[in-house]
This record gives structure tokens, sequence and C-alpha cells, in this order.
């Protein structure tokens, strides 16, 4: 009798309209990879066979199916990789992500594939829709940034490349987040002083479950170092916490969580990458699929928002220490002390504190509102929806328009050791529009790292809580809401990697909007709405420090950029800091510390696919706040703006260039002068180039 083949049973090859997290154990990863990748090694056999017609449509048969149940499996497994870390996981992870890496450069390197492609678009082009034509010539230009020209030597060593460099982004993501899990400062009633309610309970928590309930258990969560740095009282307490903050991962701790190595070789592999394919550097790899035309242009752009908000930062810093010695007697104003002092200032100039604030902010309730908003935005409706989950607090919602389903977004919204932290949505599945006609509607990941409820009270949200809950959203519509028929282009796919944020920091806009603020507010004892003179007050502070957050955001994406344009810096010893500390010096208006390393925890670059793109969160800054301007009236003028930016940016996904969704959308370029205006900043009308 022949042995039951195993992959039978293997959740991650079932091919089930929702991922089974119920079902999957670390033991399926391997032998599901080992599957998917050799379906996928058969189908290109086949797509370059001499019996295949050289057709779009034979490509699209041959190669479609199988390489999209790679993605749907491997993006269910990078995300369990993310949102809950185990040992066994882990083990599993590394090989996988090898196997997956290489057959990505295998076939993007494959000569003969390559060489298909191209023929179609050259032969076939003119007969296929504007949609399968962009999709074809992302195809293109992908094998050439993949190494397709290459001789053998060259596709070995850019394959060897790609792998070490996946290899070495995991494990940088592993020390960042082993460093954050490992550190513990134990803290008492009189240590914490200034803290808000709830986040005393969940450090008394976490005490209690480290078997120590008389004391407070303070990790490096972000829940737990944002709250401490912003209103703790104890300024040692402060110190202590952001000195681990800004050394971990770093020469400060273990060696076997140093990630200064794993930077500097990252730098070294990613500069080979540019040098087999032709470029100076890897920020000109980069800026290859974005908007922006080069590095010059970017830095240009950062170094003209820096200097815009120069002046206005230094006054704001001198308000500010001034403030401190006067009022709390801190008379040398430290990086700790900064956004501790900043909330006291606030407090005293407009009459409210963040905590004062969060009462009024339930998660459900925000939730909910949020739900509404886009409903009537975008003519759609978000319903609840049972769903296989990777942990007891993860939630599912079924997004429909006219009783279509358009996708589904499951929402994991706490943070937990193992958890990666920050807020990120995920593509899991895009919209895909199948051989037969069929329709697989999107599914998407939605994460957040708020803090656990404590004990009975329900997860309050800070204000900035409520922002970011809305710019995951924005990301989620983006993806869910595209009505492509190319999957290669649909949701996120093809869409410039600095026009991304376009669509999340737009609906940042609806979190600052005085009626909405009021509909998703219910204070956690009375159940009243947020008064609006309080609405009134955060309106009126929203701009506070505006300059000093402006020069610190500009400072990080300079920092990334000059180090992929400047190999001849950035691969000397010491190079990453050699330019971050230039960077500070030309930009930053607060003076950091010595032992600052910043770049060892900066997972977006290092981890996260923002290599020489940081800087889009400014770029899209830019676009979303002059989209923005035409949502400024109520009733049917904003339904119109609403359906507009709906039907040409959000359900174009990445079919054609944003600029030409944004010149659909506005009638003209993007102008940086609303975002300025927004700051409070000096206007001007220039373009974003």
């Amino acid at each position: 009798m022949n042995a039951r083949d195993p992959s039978v049973d293997n959740p991650l090859l079932a091919g089930t309209a929702l991922p089974a997290f119920d079902l999957i154990r670390p033991e399926h990863i391997g032998q599901a990879i080992n599957v998917l990748v050799s379906r996928c090694d058969e189908a290109v056999a086949v797509a370059v066979d001499a019996a295949t017609p050289v057709k779009y449509a034979s490509l699209r048969h041959a190669l479609e199916r199988p390489m999209q149940a790679l993605q749907d499996a491997w993006s269910t497994i990078a995300h369990l990789n993310a949102v809950c870390d185990t040992p066994a996981l882990r083990a599993e992870f590394a090989p996988a992500q090898a196997k997956v890496t290489s057959l990505f450069s295998r076939i993007g390197s494959d000569l003969r594939l390559y060489r298909r492609y191209r023929d179609v678009l050259t032969h076939e082009g003119d007969a296929l829709t504007p949609t399968q034509r962009r999709a074809l010539e992302n195809e293109v230009r992908d094998f050439e940034m993949s190494g397709a020209e290459l001789d053998d030597a060259g596709k070995a060593a850019l394959a060897a490349i790609d792998l070490q460099s996946a290899e070495l982004s995991h494990q940088f993501a592993m020390h960042v987040l082993d460093a954050t899990d490992r550190f513990e400062l134990w803290l008492t009633e009189d240590n914490v002083a200034g803290l808000p309610d709830d986040i005393q309970q969940a450090m008394r928590q976490a005490a209690a479950t480290a078997g120590r309930p008389a004391d407070y258990r303070c990790g490096l969560q972000a829940t737990f170092v944002v709250p401490v740095l912003q209103f703790a009282h104890s300024r040692s307490v402060r110190e202590t916490v952001y000195r681990a903050n800004v050394t971990r991962a770093s020469e400060f701790g273990p060696a076997e969580e140093d990630n200064g190595p794993v930077i500097a070789k990252l730098l070294e592999l990613r500069q080979e990458r540019a040098s087999f394919l032709g470029y100076a550097n890897f920020a000109e790899v980069s800026l290859v699929p974005k908007m922006a035309a080069s590095s010059t242009q970017v830095i240009r752009f950062l170094r003209d928002l820096g200097q815009r908000a120069r002046a206005q930062a230094l006054s704001e810093l001198s308000e500010l220490s001034n403030f401190a010695s006067h009022a709390l007697g801190i008379h040398e104003l430290q990086p700790w002390d900064v956004a501790y002092a900043g909330e006291q200032l606030r407090q005293r100039l407009f009459d409210f504190s963040d905590d004062e604030v969060r009462q009024f902010f339930q998660l459900d309730r925000v939730l909910a509102s949020m739900f509404d908003i886009a409903g009537a935005l975008f003519d759609i409706a978000v319903r609840p929806e049972e769903a296989p989950a990777w942990h007891p607090s993860v939630r599912c919602w079924r997004v429909e328009r006219e009783g279509e389903l358009l996708g589904r977004v499951q929402y994991d919204p706490h943070a937990r050791p193992g958890k990666r932290g920050g807020a990120w949505v995920s593509g899991a599945r895009a919209r895909w529009v199948q051989d037969d006609g069929s329709v697989r509607p999107a599914h998407a990941f939605m994460v957040t790292n708020f803090n656990e409820p404590a004990q009975d009270k329900p997860t309050l949200l800070t204000h900035r809580d409520v922002v970011t809950l809305f710019h995951e959203f924005g990301h989620a519509l983006h993806f869910l809401l595209s009505r492509v028929d190319v999957l290669s282009v649909a949701g996120f796919g093809g869409v410039e990697w600095d026009a991304i944020e376009l669509p999340s920091q737009l609906m940042e806009n609806f979190a600052w909007d005085g009626a909405a603020l009021k509909r998703m507010s219910a204070h956690v004892n009375t159940g009243e709405s947020i008064p609006a003179a309080l609405v009134d007050k955060m309106l009126q502070a929203r701009n506070f420090l505006c300059a000093l957050t402006l020069t610190r955001h500009v400072e990080i994406a300079l920092f990334d950029m000059c180090l992929h344009s400047q190999p001849s810096i950035a691969l000397v010893r010491d190079g990453a800091q050699t330019i971050l500390d230039a960077v500070r010096r030309e930009v930053s208006v607060m003076p950091a510390i010595a032992e600052n390393r910043f770049q060892a925890g900066f997972t977006h670059v290092f981890a996260g696919g923002y290599a020489a793109g940081y800087y889009s969160y400014l770029w899209a800054d830019v676009l979303a706040a002059d989209v923005w301007s035409i949502f400024q009236e109520d009733g049917d003028a904003r339904r119109k703006a609403a359906h507009r930016y709906r039907t040409e940016v959000l359900e174009r996904g990445g079919s054609r260039p944003m600029a030409d969704s944004f010149r659909a959308l506005m009638g003209r370029d993007p102008s940086v002068g609303a975002l300025l205006r927004r700051l409070g900043l000096r206007d001007t009308e220039a373009s974003i180039d």
C-alpha cells in the first residue's frame, strides 16, 4: 500500500478561501515551500518551452496560478514570522526563505523567460489593454533589474547576493525583536508617577506575569517607551528607557544581537548588486520603480523641507528649553526630556493632556466609526466575519459594495512578546480575476501594537493611536478597493513605493475631523462624547512643535538616502555612523547622545523594504495634503471628491503611474504648498520636484 502523501494534509497547500491559521504548524512550512517551489520551476519550464505560444495569455496561463499559490503561502508564513515568532517557527522560516529567495532569483534572471516577455511586449503590446501593457512593462523592467541580461557568472553572483541579503534582513529584524523582548526595567510606585493609569496597570500585569505582582515591569515595546518618555515624572527612568531604546541591537548589548556588522554587510551587498546591474549606487537601483527621478532630486526635496523648518524648529526648541528650565527645573534639556517637556508645555498652553484625550477613545468604538466614515465616503459596508486567526485577539471583517465581496481584512491590535513592533498592513492576497472569469476577493492583514486592555476596561487609544489606526486602514482600503483585472498590478502591485503612503496619510485627516472625533468618542467612565472645546484645543495644538517633528523626519530620510547614494563613505569602517553624524549636524537642532545607535533598530530600511525609500513618507505627505484640499467641503462636495479619489486612485492600484492618477484626480502636478500651509510653515506653490 502506498504511503499517504503528507502534503495532502498541509494547510498551506489547501487553497482555502482564507489562510487556515488554526491548523498551520511550523513543520508545514518547509514541506509546503518545497512543493510550491517545485511547481513554479515546472511552470517556468512550460512557459519557455518551444511548444508554448509566445503570447500574453500563454504566459499568464502557465505561470499565474503556481506563482500565486506560492505568494499566498509565503505571505502567510512571513506574516506569522512577524506576529508570533517562536523558536520552532524561526527554525523553519530561515531555510524556507532561502528557497523562495533562490527561486525568485532564478526566475528573475532567466534569459529565456525575459525574452518571452520582451517579445510579447514588442509584438502584442498594441493589442493589450493599458493595464495589461503596464503589467508587462513592469515585468520586463523587473527582469532587467534582476540581472536577466547578465552572463552566468553574474547571475550566480547576483543570486548569492539576494540570498545573503534576505538572510541578513531577517537576522536584523530578529536582533531587534530579541533585544526588545529581552529588556526589562523593574519600577516601584514612585517610579511610575505621572504615567496614565492604564499604562501603570499594563506594567503591573506584566510584572505579575513575570512573578513579581508587587512591582511594575517596563519593556522596550513602543507601548511602554512612548508613554514613559512623554509622561513619567522620574527623569532617571526616562533616561534609562531612552538609552536602552536608542542602543538596542547595537554594540552596547550582547554581541549576538549587534546589528552593526549586519548593516555593514547589507550595505556592501547592496552596492555590489548596484554594480552588477550597471548603476553607480543602490539608491539608483531603488529609485528605478519610484516616482522620484534621482537621489539628487530626493536629497534636494528633503533639504528644502529641512531648511524651511529649521528657523521655526530652533524657535520651538528655545521655547521648550526655557519652559523646562523655569517650570520643570530641567536646566539642560536632554533627548529623554523633550517629549516630557513638550507634553507639559502643551498642557500649559492648550490646557489638556494626552491622557485626558485618551479616556474618550475606546478601540472598538473608534473602529466602528472609522468603518462608518469609510462606508459613507467610498460606498462600502464593513461587516464582521468569523475567520481562522493566529491569536485570540485577532478580528476579521468583510468589505462589500452593493452585496459584492471586495475583500477581507484581519486585524491584530495588541503588543505582545514575539510580535514585531510598529504598525503595518500587508497584502495577504490581491484581487485576482482568474482564467475562468471568476474573481478571488482581496485579503489584507492589518497590525498595530496598542496596549492590552487593563483589567475590566476596554483598550484606550491616545489620539496618536487613533491617527495610526486611520493611517493603516487607509493602506487596507487601497489594497481592498482595487478593481484591476491583472493580478500583478492589483492592490499594491506596481504602485510606486514613494506613492504607497498617499492613501494612508490621506485617511489620517479624518482622525482630525471635528465631527468624526465627536462620533467616534465615548468617555470610558461616562459614555459622553468628547467636548467641542477639547476638540478645538486639540486642533489648535495639532502643529505644536511640528517643525521639530519635521526636522526629525527629514533627518531620518536624508540619512537613508545619503547612506545608499554615497558608497565611498558608507562602505568604510563605521560608515553608517559617519553619515548619520553628518546628517545630524546638517539637519538636527537637538544634539543626539554619542551612544545613540538609531540605525541598529531601523527596520524600515534594513528589514522592511524602505532602503533608499524612507523619504516616501514625506513625499507622499505632500501628495496627501494636496489631495486633502479637495475634501475640505462637507456634504455633496466631499462625497464627489471621495468618488473621484476612489475611482482615480484606489481602484486603479498599480495599473498606471501614480503621477497619471494624481493628474486625473487633481488636474495638475503635485504642489508642496498644501503641506506647508497645514504645518504653518512658509507657503510656496513650488512643485514637488
